[in-house]
């Protein structure tokens, strides 16, 4: 029997991945999922959470039951060990990357105006040649004065 591979989707390096991608609207994970939630609990619990080992970070050997836990008791108002702020810092990633994507970034005034152009090589050379005899009359000078 012939057994089908689903194939995954890595996780760009270093970088949280969409929640979308995280299919939180479902109460369990899929497989295709189930790696995504562990990645992402992970890189904000490593963020945002005090640890001495990473083990320190899972419960029931699992990044993601420790995060949930955390976001849960944030969202009733509890206090955790999930830095407060670092769940508003994992919203405004999500935020910036979702605006990112749908919204067009306006064009500079200036760069609207200028116009870049390759340098002319003679005028280059030149430009070689004068700071070249301005190092020499320098080192002329320390002879000079001597």
């Amino acid at each position: 029997m012939k057994h089908l591979t689903i194939p995954r989707i890595a996780l760009p390096p270093n970088k949280l991945c969409p929640m979308k991608e995280l299919g939180l609207q479902h109460d369990k994970s899929t497989e295709y999922t189930h790696d995504k939630w562990e990645m992402y609990a992970k890189m904000a619990l490593l963020m945002f959470y005090p640890f001495r080992q990473l083990n320190d970070l899972k419960v029931d050997g699992s990044y993601w039951t420790q995060f949930h836990k955390q976001l849960q008791r944030h969202l009733k108002r509890k206090q955790t060990k999930f830095w407060e702020k670092g769940f508003e810092i994992l919203q405004n990633i999500e935020d910036r990357a979702t605006l990112q994507k749908h919204v067009i970034r306006a064009r500079d005034p200036i760069t609207m105006v200028t116009i870049n152009t390759k340098p002319d090589e003679a005028k280059k050379n030149i430009k070689q040649m004068q700071s070249v005899d301005q190092l020499a009359d320098i080192l002329l000078m320390g002879d000079q004065s001597r």
